[in-house]
């Protein structure tokens, strides 16, 4: 049960730097689009708030997984 909560952390650290990866090369590649333009920098603005909601989750599921580690080793 252990083994499986931190393989889940692992998973779930590893996603997020994966997605902060991506992120970061969509918007380097639609800012190059074109600089006069709006609507690049408006698709950017909407994956921005996207990837900070994800984000979000994602620290509430670690959250919620170290408070399992720490039950589960309390009822050991």
């Amino acid at each position: 049960m252990k083994n499986l909560v931190q393989l889940i952390a692992k998973i779930s650290v590893e996603f997020a730097l994966f997605s902060f990866l991506v992120i970061i090369w969509l918007l380097a590649i639609l800012t190059m689009l074109d600089a006069q333009s709006r609507m690049p920098m408006l698709i950017a603005g909407m994956m921005f708030s996207i990837f900070i909601g994800c984000l979000c989750l994602l620290s509430v599921l670690i959250i919620f997984i170290m408070i399992g580690i720490a039950g589960s080793e309390i009822f050991e």
